[in-house]
């Protein structure tokens, strides 16, 4: 009788073993698959925001709402350098979000970090990794320059001369990024180093020049 009450006993925690197991792994299958949707939207609203920020058009429609200029000029560059900065803004929260749900794609020279190093310490903060100026403090201190002296040709000339070197660059990272999630490709999401790298070239040189 112990014999068989032995083997039942296995048997049973066999059997539960086995299902919790399964437990288990269905647990983990949904934990990545929600992880997979949200990096995937965080990624896709990274690109958007990024696509607003760099269009002319856009920008013009919504933060000089009422008018109808296609091109930017001395009347309109305040609304677009601050269109700009806004949409830029929001897709770094976006790339943040990104970011917490891949933490092993943010560590030091990861593809994330990097990217990171761009949207922030080269265009939307106050200060470099160096302490030295950004996208925004040079055009801030433009503007407020153009405000003393009630001239806006030379922030008109720099933002032009961004926009003509830099934002469809720009737009081409943002859209490499939502696409590297969608589904997750880590070959594409290594090839945004290049373009990073590319472009923190191209905006330094732009930030010597006005800075």
């Amino acid at each position: 009788m112990l014999k068989y009450v032995l083997v039942g006993a296995l048997i049973v925690a066999l059997l539960l073993s086995t299902y919790l197991g399964i437990q288990a792994i269905n647990s983990l299958q949904a934990c990545m698959e929600k992880l997979s949707n949200g990096s995937s939207y965080m990624a896709r609203s990274f690109r958007i925001s990024v696509g607003k920020a760099t269009d002319i058009d856009y920008l013009l429609r919504v933060y000089r709402e009422g008018y109808t200029e296609t091109e930017p000029s001395v009347d309109n560059i305040e609304a677009l350098i601050g269109g700009f900065f806004n949409e830029m803004e929001y897709s770094y929260i976006f790339l943040m979000g990104l970011s917490r749900l891949n933490p092993e794609l943010s560590r030091y020279e990861k593809p994330l970090y990097i990217l990171d190093g761009l949207i922030y310490y080269t265009i939307i903060g106050r200060e470099s990794f160096t302490g030295g100026p950004t996208i925004n403090s040079v055009l801030e201190h433009l503007l407020d320059q153009a405000f003393i002296f009630h001239n806006y040709s030379v922030p008109l000339t720099a933002f032009q001369e961004l926009n003509q070197t830099s934002f469809q660059k720009i737009d081409e990272l943002g859209l490499e990024v939502g696409q590297s999630f969608a589904p997750f490709n880590a070959t594409r999401l290594d090839n945004t180093i290049n373009m990073v790298e590319e472009l923190q070239d191209i905006l330094g040189q732009w930030i010597d020049r006005y800075s």
